[in-house]
C-alpha cells in the first residue's frame, strides 16, 4: 500500500487582507500561560513553554533556520496532541512545536517533514524560504513528527499511527496551533497558501 507522506510545508491560515504587524500580549508571561490552555476538540498538552530573546542562535539539524538567520524574540511551545497507549505499552501521541514571535504578521505556517518523519524539527519555516525563514519574518510557525517517534517502522502496523502519518497529524496541528495562536495574539490567523518543499505551490 502506498502511504501518502503528508510531510508537505503548509502556509494554513485563515482568508485575509494585508498581512501587517498584529499587536497583542507578546510577553514571557503570556507564553507561559499557555501552558494551561486547552482547546475544545483536541486532547491537547503543552508540556513546555519558552520564551526566547531577539537573537537566539537557530537550532541546528534538519529543519532549522539557515545559520546566518537573526531571529526575533519569541515564545515556543511543544506539546502532544492525542497522547494514547497502544499495542504492548507502546505509547503514542502527534508531538508538535509552535514559534510564536513577537512581532507577528498575522500568519501561521505549518512547515512539514521529510521521509517517514517521526521527530519534532525546530519551529522556524526555513523550506523554500531562502536565507530569511518564516519565523524571522514574522509568521507564527508550527512543526509535528506526524505522529511517531523515532526511524523504526513499528508503527506502520498501528492503523491509527498509519492514519495519522497520512494526514490526520497535520491537520490536528493545524487546528491546535491556529488556536494557540490566536489564544497568544488575541486574534486568528488571517492568510492561506501552500508550498511544497521543492517550493512548487498548493492550495489549502
Amino acid at each position: 500500500m502506498r502511504i501518502p507522506a503528508g510531510t508537505a510545508l503548509f502556509l494554513l491560515a485563515l482568508q485575509s487582507g494585508a498581512a501587517g504587524q498584529v499587536a497583542g500580549s507578546t510577553t514571557p508571561a503570556a507564553c507561559a500561560a499557555l501552558t494551561g490552555l486547552q482547546v475544545p476538540g483536541v486532547a491537547l498538552t503543552v508540556t513546555k513553554a519558552e520564551w526566547l530573546a531577539a537573537g537566539t542562535t537557530p537550532p541546528a539539524g534538519r529543519g532549522a533556520a539557515a545559520p546566518a538567520a537573526t531571529l526575533p524574540a519569541y515564545c515556543r511551545l511543544d506539546g502532544v496532541i492525542d497522547r494514547r497507549t497502544g499495542a504492548a505499552g507502546a505509547a503514542y501521541g502527534i508531538g508538535f512545536a509552535l514559534a510564536l514571535p513577537e512581532k507577528w504578521n498575522g500568519r501561521f505556517l505549518l512547515q512539514g517533514g521529510g521521509g517517514l518523519n517521526g521527530s519534532v524539527q525546530a519551529p522556524m519555516g526555513a523550506s523554500a524560504a531562502g536565507g530569511n525563514p518564516g519565523l524571522a519574518r514574522g509568521f507564527a510557525v508550527a512543526s509535528t513528527d506526524t505522529g511517531h517517534q523515532g526511524g523504526d517502522t513499528a508503527w506502520m502496523a498501528v492503523p491509527e499511527q498509519v492514519t495519522d502519518f497520512a494526514g490526520r497529524a497535520m491537520h490536528e496541528t493545524t487546528v491546535a496551533g491556529k488556536a494557540l495562536t490566536a489564544a497568544y495574539y488575541g486574534a486568528a490567523p488571517r492568510f492561506a497558501a501552500g508550498v511544497l518543499p521543492d517550493g512548487s505551490r498548493m492550495r489549502t
